[in-house]
């Protein structure tokens, strides 16, 4: 996947920008190679349903804006049946408080190693990546750090990613207002 001319979500057939299932089961780029996704190639700034777009994918990394997106439902899962060992990665993303619904986002995204979020980024709705084990530190502070303040939500890291922080980095989202599970 190369494309000639970037691809821009601007107007889908329904008149909410929907993406769903866009790179569903991509398996390989050039010469069976992963490839990483950048928003240079395809821009979901103005992508407002970004559901099942990139479930079964296997790129290397994604990067990517989803600053206008309302729902990230399933939108990297990666299902059973699928090779866990070609799996995704990398993730890097942008969200803002306009995205209410994480929803399976990330469910059995086992071999997942980064998942960041920009600076500028608002996590408002409930979020589990309990299913992504193999986590860096560094993508639990991420993660932490976007949480909104006063959401009163749950941010589900799962035991083994719990135990890679300690008390007073989880305190950054209690003191938030989340509850940790």
């Amino acid at each position: 996947f190369n494309p000639k001319y970037p691809i821009r979500i601007v107007e889908t057939a329904t008149p909410n920008r929907h993406c769903e299932g866009m790179f569903y089961g991509f398996m390989r780029g050039y010469e069976g190679q992963p490839i990483s996704l950048t928003p240079e190639m395809v821009d979901f700034s103005q992508a407002m349903l970004i559901q099942d777009t990139f479930s079964n994918a296997y790129f290397d990394t994604i990067t990517a804006d989803f600053s206008n997106a309302v729902s990230l439902w399933g939108a990297f899962q990666q299902h059973k049946a699928v090779n866990q060992e070609k799996t995704t990665r990398a993730i890097y993303l942008k969200v803002t408080e306009k995205c209410t619904n994480f929803t399976g986002a990330f469910n059995q995204c086992s071999n997942l190693e980064e998942l960041q979020f920009t600076a500028d980024s608002i996590i408002a709705a409930q979020i589990d990546v309990a299913d992504c084990k193999k986590l860096s530190h560094e993508s639990l502070m991420s993660i932490l750090y976007a949480l909104k303040d006063g959401a009163n939500l749950t941010c589900t890291l799962g035991k083994l990613n719990l135990a890679k922080l300690t008390d007073a980095e989880k305190a950054i989202a209690t003191q938030k207002g989340w509850t940790l599970a």
